[in-house]
């Protein structure tokens, strides 16, 4: 076990000011939208740092975790919007460049509008940074999180217990398992989207606690990535078979308001539906590995096992011997 800090508090403060810190060098970088990697990491950022929010929000004065994470959550939102497009443009140009000659008019297509998307985008990112309702609070939460440990605040006899871990985890775990009627119709798209969103709750607060028994909930953290990332395969290609068919419309529209008819479509469509047809058949391979994956986790107790890891945080190992010292 690491040493844990002296408060639940302070173990917030230390976990939420690194995560702060990383963000604001990161957000320096997207202006310029030239690496995506950049806007990934932001993103990912984005994420932990409103997950650690929620977790500790009992550790601040009430409604100010709250007024922080909705300053997050502006950013979170342009970012994942963003990343999902980098995301369809890197897959649309894998998939261009081991085409045929039938298939590339369509695809390139595809390309040329997901790219004049995401330039439009940048610019509501810059926007975003500059916005006063989102730099503000950020700015003062960071610095009123190390005020806060210059001045030695963190108290011992007003701070939430450590017990709250047990509580979060649990809770998070329910939440994830309340989603079992669903998973083995392959027709829940927004439940398993909800659920993916449900597990990366869940291993966001593990990674997040962590540090207070290290080496514990590591191998649960691997399981539950694992099972998100089949998750997200799942979702990526439910979002090109909703969209495709709509895009296909789109173009088709703009094609005859172009030329006063639609002769020159029919060569565009062949790489788009080929594509969506590509996507279908990953989309049900995905499922059953998903499906196979959740089985294995019940057969293997693994949610009794992480529940059970769960309660032995409601009191850290060591503090009872502390007791009696």
């Amino acid at each position: 076990m690491t040493q844990r800090a002296a408060t639940f508090r302070s173990f917030a403060v230390s976990t939420i000011v690194p995560l702060l810190e990383k963000l604001s060098s990161q957000l320096a970088d997207l202006r310029t939208g030239e690496d995506i990697e950049h806007l990934h990491k932001a993103r990912v950022s984005t994420r932990r740092l409103r997950a650690a929010l929620a977790l500790f929000e009992p550790c601040f004065p009430p409604g100010e975790a709250k007024r922080w994470r909705k300053a997050v959550t502006r950013i979170t939102g342009v970012l994942g919007e963003a990343r999902d497009l980098d995301v369809q443009m890197e897959s649309v140009d894998e998939e261009l460049r081991a085409s045929g000659e039938r298939e590339r008019p369509g695809l390139s297509r595809l390309l040329l509008r997901l790219s004049r998307r995401r330039e439009k985008l940048q610019r509501r990112i810059c926007a975003a940074l500059d916005a006063r309702d989102v730099r503000e609070p950020l700015d003062a939460m960071l610095e009123g999180l190390r005020e806060t440990v210059r001045k030695d605040l963190l108290k011992e006899e007003d701070s939430p217990s450590f017990a709250l871990c047990a509580d979060e985890i649990r809770a998070r775990i329910a939440d994830v398992l309340s989603f079992d009627g669903f998973v083995r119709n392959p027709a829940s798209i927004k439940e398993l989207h909800d659920l993916r969103k449900a597990g990366k709750r869940l291993r966001y607060a593990l990674e997040i606690f962590e540090p207070l028994y290290a080496g514990l909930l590591r191998s649960f953290i691997e399981r539950l990535k694992a099972l998100q990332d089949l998750l997200g395969e799942i979702h990526d290609c439910d979002v090109w078979i909703d969209f495709l068919p709509r895009f296909l419309e789109e173009e088709a529209a703009r094609t005859l308001k172009y030329y006063g008819h639609v002769r020159v479509f029919p060569p565009l469509k062949t790489g788009v539906l080929a594509f969506m047809e590509k996507k279908r058949t990953l989309r049900a391979h995905d499922f059953e590995r998903f499906l196979d994956e959740w089985e294995r986790l019940g057969k293997e107790t693994f949610w009794d096992n992480l529940n059970a890891a769960a309660e032995t945080l409601r009191k850290p190992r060591g503090e009872e011997g502390a007791e009696h010292s």
